[in-house]
């Protein structure tokens, strides 16, 4: 499946969802308050789509009320139907860290393209930061851009980062994989000057065994989102822009002043003036 067509199944899964949601708000307005043993009837495989979808989105509204409905609703995110599948992702995230168990089941749901990779990352922040030690071992994806696209780096890497600087230490040991190296750094630039006490493992990390042009080009990304708190990094960039310029991202005949990552270190660096050199720590 091309991105295209990618983009195009979650454009009208969003749209079908809404007008679901619509029609739901319409019917909750007319009855009674159910109990959760109710809704857990009217989910169940066999029951009619709609109402099955409508069941799922007043589980969602409980909350952690909702908890008697995780194991039924684990089962849902495999179910035929896609409206299903994705009532199922967002009910499990409202339902909070009760629903901690159910972190393989939502992401299983990478290669689904029916269902909104923003629901899943949402549903997966939804769980708490108990999430976090169980989403890196899900940062392996390869580095080809095709598969950090379509792989489990997609999701678990902005669910990561949703957690904020809360997920930065777990972020920072992930360096030390080569395979986590290029996922973990995503994460640490998505969350931005928050991660800066990840600089020193990134400067480690880029020029670690196992560090490619892709790694070594998603960390220094890292390191430019922490502005002028990245003083840790600054003989690295000192170094790179006067005597390996080779080495900056993806120019391998040479840098040329106009190239995205040399532009970077320069201002980087400019923010870094006041930092202190080594020999004077």
């Amino acid at each position: 499946m091309t991105e295209r067509h990618a983009l195009l199944c979650v454009t009208c899964t969003a749209m079908v969802l809404a007008a679901l949601a619509k029609t739901h708000a319409s019917a909750q307005a007319d009855r009674p308050p159910r109990t959760c043993l109710e809704l857990l009837g009217e989910m169940q495989p066999g029951q009619p789509e709609p109402m099955r979808y409508d069941a799922m989105m007043a589980l969602a509204a409980r909350g952690s009320d909702a908890a008697c409905a995780i194991d039924p609703l684990r089962q849902a995110t495999r179910d035929d139907g896609f409206q299903i599948r994705a009532a199922a992702v967002q009910a499990l995230g409202k339902i909070g860290p009760h629903a901690i168990r159910a972190l393989d089941d939502l992401m299983a749901r990478w290669r689904d393209a029916e269902v909104d990779p923003r629901d899943i990352v949402a549903a997966l922040h939804g769980l708490g930061p108990g999430a976090i030690p169980r989403l890196v071992p899900y940062l392996n994806a390869k580095r080809a851009f095709g598969e950090i696209a379509n792989g489990t780096n997609g999701i678990a890497s902005p669910a990561m980062a949703t957690f904020g600087s809360e997920a930065v230490p777990a972020l920072t040991r992930a360096l030390r994989r080569a395979k986590a190296r290029f996922a973990a750094a995503s994460a640490l630039r998505a969350i931005g000057p928050s991660a800066a006490s990840a600089v020193s493992a990134l400067v480690v990390a880029y020029d670690a065994k196992g560090s490619d042009e892709w790694d070594r080009g998603a960390i220094l990304s890292a390191i430019f989102a922490t502005g002028d708190r990245a003083c840790a990094a600054r003989p690295l960039l000192e170094r790179l822009i006067v005597t390996e310029p080779q080495r900056l991202g993806f120019a391998r005949s040479g840098l040329a002043p106009q190239d995205y990552q040399y532009t970077q270190i320069q201002s980087t660096l400019s923010k870094l003036s006041a930092c202190l050199p080594p020999t004077s720590r």
